[in-house]
């Protein structure tokens, strides 16, 4: 591994939110406490949004407001590193709250300059935790060769971990700023999996990324019920990143039995074109969703084979 010069001084919290501001007011009170002196609080809202705005620049008067005018997390995420001076971002959704000592965990580990990014779990809540299940011994995050995704990430460790994997959660996750670049690879809406895209650039540039299971957050996500329009959006957004991550992100066979997985595969969310007319026939999904799918697919390979060559 290479010899690194860029110990980490100050962070930029970068928080997207849009017409929340309960959530965000709740988040943001316990983020304010733990800055620190050079530290910034960032949060990313569409234009126009003035409860969240408002509810932003209530919690904390030096807030730094970015706003943008096209939907999507992406989007926002994007404008926020953009928008950034810090020398580490840390991610958070504003529907989450940061346990004390949350940004101080961060910045030790970042004192190390081999460490190009960090985080820990999220915990899950729905009135009470459901991240209830505790492992020990596995590894915390991985990509099979098939680059499956397999996390513990909203587990709980039996005892505390720090380990060296290979993504991290976005809404718990800091980055060293120059390692980020959300705008080569333009990913559609939620872009999920993004976090892998971020890890394979962190690593691919030779720096490790950490996880402690003592940089937690809770998550208190609103129950939503899913139409069909739902779906076939996530399944599209799903078939997309996955295919464009793989396509850009990795060489050689690895490249090839990545795509190859996700094409003829894929997910429950996603399924590929072998998967998805069992999944149909079961109940699993619905035509428009396997529609959905496909579309992705085709958007990212598009955007693999225009973009390869270039990370």
């Amino acid at each position: 591994m290479r010899t690194h010069t860029m110990p980490a001084t100050t962070i930029t919290v970068l928080v997207p939110s849009h017409r929340r501001p309960r959530e965000l007011r709740r988040c943001l009170s316990q983020v304010v406490g733990q800055l620190a002196e050079g530290d910034e609080l960032l949060v990313v809202h569409r234009d126009g949004d003035e409860e969240t705005s408002a509810a932003a620049a209530g919690a904390w008067a030096d807030t730094v407001l970015v706003p943008v005018t096209e939907s999507g997390v992406w989007v926002a995420l994007a404008a926020g590193v953009r928008a950034a001076r810090c020398d580490v971002v840390a991610f958070l959704d504003d529907d989450a709250i940061p346990m004390d000592g949350w940004l101080d965990a961060i910045r030790r580990h970042m004192r190390d300059p081999s460490t190009g990014a960090v985080g820990g779990p999220i915990l899950n809540f729905r009135g009470v935790r459901t991240s209830n299940s505790f492992f020990s011994g596995e590894r915390v995050t991985w990509a099979t060769r098939s680059s499956r995704l397999h996390s513990r990430l909203h587990q709980l460790p039996a005892h505390r971990r720090v380990d060296e994997v290979d993504f991290l959660p976005g809404s718990n996750m800091a980055v060293r700023r120059p390692l980020l670049d959300l705008d080569r690879h333009p990913m559609i809406n939620m872009a999920p999996s993004w976090e892998w895209r971020v890890g394979l650039d962190v690593k691919r540039r030779g720096f490790r990324i950490v996880y402690d299971s003592d940089i937690k957050v809770e998550h208190h996500p609103a129950p939503r019920e899913l139409s069909r329009t739902d779906q076939e959006r996530i399944a599209r957004d799903v078939g997309y990143s996955m295919v464009a991550i793989a396509g850009t992100g990795l060489r050689g066979t690895r490249r090839f039995q990545s795509l190859a997985w996700w094409m003829l595969m894929g997910s429950r969310e996603s399924p590929g074109l072998l998967l998805a007319p069992a999944a149909v026939l079961a109940g699993r999904t619905s035509p428009r969703a396997w529609r959905g799918a496909l579309h992705g697919r085709v958007l990212g390979l598009a955007s693999a084979c225009r973009t390869r060559g270039r990370v």
